[in-house]
């Protein structure tokens, strides 16, 4: 995994990209991350409240910046893809 001034950071050559699950029913707060690849994002980030069995919210990015604005887009929608 790339790492840069401390901080995990994706990497678009391996197809390595961030990953982060938020639990959007009993108001927890939690919120898991993790890697993922096979995506083929080379920019950007995606996201989706419709996730068989538990429907969270879960972004997949290339940059934490990007990954903020697709929660924040799903917020605003109400949720979605």
């Amino acid at each position: 995994m790339k790492a840069a001034d401390g901080w995990i950071v994706s990497d678009t050559d391996a197809d390595t990209l961030k990953l982060a699950v938020l639990e959007r029913h009993h108001g927890t707060g939690r919120i898991g991350l993790g890697l993922v690849k096979g995506f083929g994002l080379k920019q950007g980030a995606l996201g989706s409240t419709v996730a068989h069995d538990s429907h969270n919210l879960i972004a997949v990015g290339v940059e934490d910046s990007d990954l903020v604005r697709a929660v924040s887009a799903l917020k605003e929608m109400g949720g979605g893809w």
